[in-house]
């Protein structure tokens, strides 16, 4: 990649999930205190209580909510399926306490809000995130992120989700700024990365978290054009792209 590519980068574009805030590992803090909570509340065994809340995060994450549905209504059904027809009765009660403990474990890192009024004074930034909009803004609002951002753009508000550029071209257009102008930093390859490629934004930044099984392959030509562990090593990068190419002494 060239130096004259990255030598006016004006916008950075983020992922939320997984990228800001840690909703993998959240959640399944979330569901191991809530085990105890139908154990001590409720009287499940602690057994029994555990395969409820696995059963729900499985649910979660094999059905994504649908635009026509409430986010209430959504996670009231999958907590009346994961307690079955013995304890369905409870799953109002059940879905609201998860709810606030959800909002325990899932929350912006002081290190990354910092790292967000950082990057704030030099570049324009946007959220852009695929989900609906109840469920994305609920998050945005609980983790305190709406102030972070000069624009914020969800697919469930839009014809698109990443990886379709045309979401990418949108935030561009918000932020007014070009596309290669921009840098998207993500976790996903099938989204994040092939989206920024898919828009031809100036460069993608992955982030590799060491849980995750995804191995780039040579060759792949959704390759992310640089490789991090946090968001917070972005700043690192960023150095990178805005140190001055160094000087040809030949004669």
């Amino acid at each position: 990649m060239s130096v004259s590519k990255l030598s006016n980068i004006k916008a950075i574009l983020f992922d939320m999930d997984n990228t800001l805030i840690n909703t993998r590992v959240g959640d399944n803090q979330t569901c191991e205190k809530l085990s105890y909570y139908l154990n001590e509340n409720f009287n499940l065994d602690f057994e029994a209580a555990e395969k409820v809340t696995s059963k729900y995060l499985q649910l979660f994450r094999e059905n994504p909510q649908s635009s026509d549905v409430s986010i209430y209504e959504w996670r009231l059904s999958l907590w009346k399926k994961a307690l079955g027809p013995m304890y369905d009765h409870i799953a109002d009660e059940v879905s609201k306490e998860y709810r606030r403990l959800r909002y325990h474990y899932v929350k912006l890192p002081s290190e990354v809000r910092s790292l967000l009024d950082e990057l704030q004074s030099s570049y324009r930034l946007c959220l852009i995130s695929n989900g609906t909009s109840d469920g994305q803004w609920e998050k945005i609002q609980e983790c305190g992120l709406e102030s972070c951002f000069e624009c914020i753009v969800i697919s469930g508000e839009t014809p698109w989700k990443k990886p379709d550029a045309n979401i990418f071209y949108k935030a561009c257009d918000e932020l007014n700024v070009k596309p290669e102008q921009c840098v998207i930093i993500g976790d996903r390859i099938e989204t994040d990365i092939e989206g920024g490629k898919n828009a031809s934004l100036a460069a993608t930044i992955w982030i590799h978290h060491t849980n995750d099984s995804y191995q780039l392959l040579p060759g792949e030509n959704n390759c992310p054009d640089f490789v991090i562990n946090k968001v917070t090593e972005l700043k690192e990068i960023l150095c990178q792209l805005n140190s001055p190419a160094p000087q040809d002494t030949t004669r």
